[in-house]
């Protein structure tokens, strides 16, 4: 029913013929009137800027999404319901999911990473590139041209840097070919290719029944310096979009000019979000800890020094510095309320350098990115999303975003409060986003595998584990399963450079990634072992199936014959610092066994922490090896010199009639149909490296 105030006199009906001059007059007129207006004009006006306002009296969300419903028509030629959701109207739209269900699309997925630019290109060209400044020439349709490449080694899940078109200009940083530059949020960006690509990406994967994340940004756009850069922007073209903190009588122009082209007293303009302004004063050392000289007492049961950071001394707190002496952190970071001079508004208002820092408490900004981020869900097909700066965005933010996409979405939050990083996911009685990357974890791992420096973590194993049991406590995280664990990235050290090339250690941090609880996450071209640089081209590299590629396939098919996705785990630290071990599954049905040492220790021996019996007629198997494990005379569990032990139970008869094969078997069935490594010298993943039976 009506209510009251609608009720009024019928008019007289129209004849049909009537009614058809009606509605080409009125399309005529629409027509026109678009024609008549360029695109800032259409904006100006669906913004409600005049005073006659074209969105009619409502609100400035209500504006907000018809300028996204007009632009996606415009740019990216979708076709948009009117309805409030501002989706397109798909013959059939991806749902969206909540909860549990959402969760466990991401949940204990195995993740390979690439970078959009630097993985595949399409147009032959094998030249290398390892420019930290410009394109390189990689696109969405060299990748999905090599997606057989990525399944063979039976990832679950593609991730690829953010496709929207970038900042077109070259700034002292370089360009935007990372992709987190982003100036039209609803274009393709050429240099990748086009709507089309990233559609036929998408389908390829689910073709091989795998599932796509695309990386997205929230918290800046690229690169501002002026309210022209700002104006050219699409659709966040207005200069109170953005953070200004502590703008005092600049002009945003002034404000947002680059450090070098201020006064002194303005050189700290705009307020950063990092380093010295979110987490310590500006002027002050951020570093929490110094080097200083060894003692002989440094020697004793203790790890050696690292050789990265602090190659001929030991890392001591720096009591110049705002952090507290007991610091898990080796810098400030987000979350570290102990810093002195930590500012939480700073942390969420500052800018990274010179990167426009959207605002989200602005309405237009808030809907525009929730309606953003739901069109590219549904115009693409996206699986899940990985949202990078996630945290210095507002929590409050954060909790809408993950409603709107109705995909789990995975954060970055560079942190080491463990607390202040569960808090991303949950907080009270409100859902954060549902994943995040596992920052505690890989700050620990990375320096205790490779002997890189970190508080309390350089070459200590125990202490790793440690942290492990420390996250998995009740209550701390909503969902283990949906922490993305890493050993190297896009913004990091690769693993080679960590471990300087060590064969042994590289595998034994792999396995970590690939066999511990959560998500694993492997960066391109980690696999080759021949990879050093940070962010080079891959393409080079000839795709090939070295033995790195063996161990990571067979590890990602370990984890789906013994359904280890979500499977619990049992952490078992040792006391020698340089072991750990672990176990998965309630039953205990698999055993993984680590080590720091170098290649060419002598045979590692783990005389504490074994599994249980076996079952009758079962016999505690190596899964890499495919023999049966070795336990000495001293009871202790021996491997082939330093390499993972994975064990898990295979039935006697099998064994003995050479039905269990292992990692070196497959290697050399697959050598004849696949490319090897060209360049000179074994690489580090090489059979003398990696894959030596000792005889002992």
């Amino acid at each position: 029913m009506r209510p009251a105030s609608s009720l009024s006199p019928s008019p007289m009906p129209l004849s049909s013929k009537a009614v058809g001059w009606c509605l080409l007059a009125l399309i005529l007129v629409t027509v026109a009137t678009a024609a008549s207006l360029s695109d800032g004009e259409e904006e100006f006006i669906a913004m409600g800027q005049s005073g006659d306002d074209a969105c009619g009296a409502g609100s400035e969300a209500a504006c907000s999404l018809k300028l996204m419903q007009r632009r996606a028509r415009q740019t990216a030629g979708a076709s948009l319901a009117a309805e409030p959701a501002g989706l397109r109207a798909a013959s059939s739209p991806r749902p969206k999911l909540f909860g549990k269900e959402r969760e466990d699309v991401l949940a204990g997925r195995s993740i390979y990473f690439v970078v959009l630019d630097r993985f595949a290109r399409s147009d032959g060209n094998t030249m290398p590139c390892d420019d930290e400044r410009h394109w390189c020439g990689g696109t969405i349709r060299g990748i999905t041209q090599k997606l057989d490449y990525i399944a063979d080694m039976n990832f679950d899940t593609l991730w690829i840097t953010p496709v929207v078109k970038q900042y077109g200009g070259e700034t002292k940083d370089g360009t935007g070919f990372m992709g987190y530059w982003a100036k039209d949020h609803y274009q393709i960006d050429p240099h990748y290719g086009t709507a089309q690509d990233l559609k036929d990406l998408v389908k390829g994967l689910h073709d091989r029944n795998m599932t796509f994340m695309l990386d997205i940004v929230v918290n800046h756009v690229g690169p501002v310096h002026s309210v022209d850069d700002v104006v050219g922007l699409s659709p966040f073209n207005r200069t109170e979009y953005f953070h200004t903190l502590d703008i005092g009588e600049m002009s945003f122009s002034e404000y947002a000019a680059p450090a070098g082209k201020l006064m002194a007293e303005r050189a700290n303009r705009p307020l950063q979000a990092m380093w010295s302004g979110g987490q310590c004063r500006p002027g002050e050392d951020c570093n929490c800890f110094t080097c200083t000289a060894l003692t002989h007492e440094d020697f004793i049961n203790l790890p050696p020094p690292a050789w990265n950071a602090c190659p001929y001394g030991k890392m001591v707190w720096n009591a110049s510095s705002p952090c507290p002496w007991d610091s898990l952190s080796a810098f400030c970071m987000p979350g570290d309320y102990q810093c002195k001079g930590y500012s939480e508004q700073v942390t969420l208002d500052g800018w990274f350098y010179d990167l426009g820092d959207l605002n989200q408490s602005v309405p237009f900004v808030r809907q525009a990115l929730l309606n953003w981020t739901r069109w590219m869900v549904e115009t693409y097909d996206i699986d899940m999303l990985r949202l990078d700066t996630a945290g210095f965005v507002p929590f409050g933010f954060l909790s809408e975003l993950q409603d709107a996409a109705g995909v789990p979405i995975i954060g970055e939050v560079t942190a080491t409060n463990m607390s202040y990083h569960a808090s991303i996911q949950q907080t009270g009685d409100r859902h954060g986003i549902d994943g995040v990357l596992n920052f505690p974890l890989y700050y620990t791992a990375q320096a205790g595998f490779c002997h890189t420096w970190f508080p309390y973590a350089t070459g200590n194993l125990t202490f790793l584990g440690t942290r492990m049991i420390e996250q998995a406590q009740p209550g701390l995280y909503a969902n283990l399963d949906t922490l993305g664990n890493f050993i190297d990235n896009h913004d990091v050290d690769r693993l080679r450079k960590i471990c300087k090339g060590d064969a042994a250690r590289m595998v034994n941090a792999l396995v970590w990634v690939l066999l511990s609880k959560g998500a694993p996450i492997i960066y391109y071209g980690t696999e080759s072992g021949q990879v050093a640089e940070q962010r080079e081209s891959f393409w080079n590299y000839n795709y090939t199936h070295g033995r790195g590629f063996f161990w990571i396939r067979q590890m990602n098919a370990l984890r789906r014959e013994f359904g280890l996705a979500t499977a619990s785990q049992r952490v078992l630290p040792f006391v020698d610092h340089q072991k750990l071990a672990f176990t998965r599954g309630d039953d205990q049905r698999v055993w993984v066994y680590l080590n720091n040492m170098e290649s060419g220790d002598e045979v590692v021996r783990y005389c504490s922490n074994l599994p249980q019996p076996p079952k009758p007629g079962f016999v505690w198997t190596d899964y890499t090896s495919g023999q049966p494990a070795v336990i000495d005379s001293a009871n202790c569990l021996r491997a082939r010199d330093n390499v993972p032990i994975i064990l898990v139970q295979r039935r006697v008869s099998d064994v003995a009639a050479g039905r269990v094969h292992g990692l070196e078997e497959d290697f050399q069935k697959d050598s004849s149909s696949h490319p090897r490594h060209t360049l000179e010298g074994p690489g580090p993943f090489s059979q003398g490296n990696v894959y030596k039976h000792t005889g002992r």
